[in-house]
């Protein structure tokens, strides 16, 4: 099993918290999680992507982070401020990985430009 985490929001921000649970390991290895709807799937599903999972009743939810080959970590968020502030931050993590890529794919690339006057790239 991957990483397991309580996700909660405090004075210091955003907290992530060692979490023991294995009725919820054991669901995780399905497919479906009961009691959950998918709310959000965010970033690249060749590089990075978080499942939002929302209850069907009550407050909080799940985050699933996953790579191409696996999942990395989840991470329960058991009040719906836990669960906002975790939409903020696994949206900025699953951006700024696409955004990292991109500029290190684009730094390959040859220059383009056909201006031989051109200032821009020197």
């Amino acid at each position: 099993m991957s990483e397991l985490y309580t996700l909660t929001f405090g004075a210091t921000g955003i907290q992530f918290a060692p979490r023991t649970d294995p009725a919820l390991e054991a669901v995780l290895q399905e497919d479906a999680l009961p009691g959950y709807y998918v709310h959000a799937s965010m970033g690249d599903e060749n590089l990075l992507v978080c499942l939002a999972m929302r209850k069907d009743e009550g407050a909080g939810g799940i985050f699933v982070l996953e790579d191409a080959d696996s999942v990395l970590y989840v991470a329960v968020a058991e009040s719906n401020l836990a669960y906002a502030e975790g939409l903020n931050h696994f949206a900025e993590i699953v951006a700024q990985t696409r955004y990292a890529v991109d500029i290190f794919d684009e730094a390959d690339e040859e220059d383009e430009c056909e201006d031989a006057a051109c200032q821009c790239h020197k």
